[in-house]
């Protein structure tokens, strides 16, 4: 009767055991699914933020485009109609803005504009 016991009582251990080995299972199972539905949510974020930031850098280069013109255009013209004679740091100031402006694709208006001014002296 004590062996009887003694095995009735090892295999439900044993069923014990595997209900929890399958339980386990299960959950690893459920965790690897939610691990790769947030990997793959996570992908398409980046995706996304890449895209925001291309739009973003692009937006702030046209910023920065139409700023240098700005600055340029009303700068060399002021020095061309003889509003007043720019120092040597504002010469390279100017310098600078143009080549940040080519940079960016500027217009041959304002190379245009800064060469004359260099050829009369005045840059």
């Amino acid at each position: 009767m004590l062996t009887f016991l003694a095995t009735i009582l090892v295999a439900i251990i044993g069923l014990i055991g595997i209900i929890i080995q399958t339980k386990s299972n299960e959950k690893l199972k459920k965790q690897d699914m939610i691990m790769s539905n947030i990997d793959s949510k996570i992908d398409i974020l980046r995706k996304e933020s890449k895209s925001d930031d291309r739009r973003l850098n692009k937006k702030l280069d046209e910023h920065n485009m139409v700023y240098l013109k700005r600055f340029l255009v009303d700068e060399m013209t002021k020095i061309k109609q003889g509003v007043y004679k720019p120092t040597d740091n504002q010469k390279h100031l100017v310098a600078e803005a143009k080549d940040e402006y080519n940079r960016f694709g500027g217009n041959s208006y304002v190379n245009e504009l800064y060469d004359e001014l260099v050829k009369k002296g005045l840059l």
